[in-house]
């Protein structure tokens, strides 16, 4: 029960004894008057008493008494951590009373983006995150850095799935990207795919725009480098023989007719001028005008 109920119980109490005292002054029965004025008197002062506690002191989290606070009402008390509506708790297992349950961080503002909503830093030493989001807006930031005792991998941000997708970006933005990797080091990738299935692919990208580019390299060296087992690259052969008859094409396509001749465009236009490259022992261009 808090403070406050007591008071007002000890209150009532005192009001009702008050009100048989003067019920038995008016009637002059003063043995039954001499023994509830000790009892009306300490219940007076112990209602003041309690009227009079101190308000909860917080604690910091060093222990060392923080700013006083009033108690908390029955409706504002945290329920378990385990129930929907409870508190989020540092270090402990967090779990809503429904799967359909939502915890969610809001931007208090209808006119002003917050710099970041939430930021998880797993750092010992230095917080790399602080140059990062300057000048931008962020929902979510984590990262990982500083000192350690071990050489494990370090992940500012992981996702995993059995069997859909572990991270997923997306924008609507004329010139957004869903997704962007930035890396400052000397041998350090901007972004690193791997597949370990039989038939995987490291990146799969798809453009469906009528003007889209499914993957654009540019390097100071080169835009792209390949490798593989079988053979660094593979182009897929169209399904007619001969170069190709329609559409806008541009200088510098490379294209396998279904007859696995491999053409070559050296002058834009529709559907462009090619050239058949013929790999054998002796190179014969062949023009197509």
């Amino acid at each position: 029960m808090r403070i406050h109920d007591q008071v007002a119980e000890l209150s009532a109490v005192v009001a009702s004894l008050q009100s048989e005292v003067a019920a038995l002054r008016a009637g002059r029965r003063r043995s039954r008057l001499r023994a509830l004025v000790p009892i009306l008197s300490l219940l007076c002062l112990l209602s003041l008493s309690l009227t009079m506690i101190p308000a909860t002191r917080a604690q910091s989290p060093d222990g060392a008494p923080g700013t006083e606070k009033a108690a908390p009402a029955d409706s504002d008390k945290a329920a378990s951590p385990n129930d929907t509506g409870g508190p989020l708790l540092i270090g402990n297992v967090n779990q809503p009373s429904n799967a359909n349950d939502t915890t969610t961080l809001r931007d208090p503002s209808s006119t002003q983006l917050m710099q970041t909503t939430l930021r998880v830093d797993n750092y010992s030493t230095t917080s790399l995150v602080s140059g990062l989001v300057a000048n931008r807006r962020v929902a979510i930031v984590g990262s990982t850095s500083g000192a350690d005792t071990t050489t494990d991998t370090r992940i500012g941000v992981l996702g995993a799935s059995d069997t859909g997708t572990g991270v997923l970006g997306h924008t609507i933005g004329q010139y957004g990207q869903s997704v962007v990797g930035f890396a400052t080091g000397a041998n350090s990738d901007g972004v690193l795919a791997y597949s370990s299935g039989i038939d995987g692919k490291g990146i799969v990208a798809r453009a469906t725009g009528a003007n889209g580019l499914g993957v654009y390299g540019y390097g100071g060296k080169y835009g792209a480098e390949f490798q593989g087992g079988t053979a660094p690259i593979l182009l897929t052969p169209n399904s007619t023989a001969g170069p190709p008859t329609a559409g806008r094409h541009q200088m510098g396509e490379l294209v396998v007719s279904s007859d696995g001749h491999l053409w070559f465009c050296r002058a834009t236009g529709t559907p462009g001028k090619w050239v058949r490259l013929d790999l054998a022992s002796t190179f014969v261009p062949l023009i197509q005008k």
